[in-house]
């Protein structure tokens, strides 16, 4: 507890600490928003690719990393949602849930 005591003591007495602390704060609160903002997420739903198991037996389309793809024994491709439709494909209802 005396060391916490201390350390109030020694900033409230060194306002120029707190503001060069807070400045430091801001800048690097600013920088992680404006990174984290701009950088999309790594397996948006929102583009129009999707993931389909090229064999007989298979029937829908999935979204990235969807754990009906672990079933299939044949080649996974990835097309366009519209490409997967064309050939038959529906959605998957594991990742394509509403």
């Amino acid at each position: 507890m005396a060391c916490c005591v201390e350390k109030l003591y020694i900033y409230s007495h060194k306002p120029s600490a707190i503001k060069k602390l807070v400045s430091i704060m801001f800048v690097l609160t600013m920088l992680s928003t404006t990174v984290f903002a701009t950088t999309p997420a790594p397996h948006s739903r929102k583009t129009d690719s999707v993931y389909v198991c090229i064999s007989t037996g298979s029937k829908r389309y999935h979204a990235y990393m969807c754990s009906g793809l672990r079933h299939c024994t044949h080649e996974v491709k990835k097309v366009t949602k519209a490409q997967a439709i064309r050939w038959g494909y529906t959605p998957c209802k594991i990742c394509y849930r509403n």
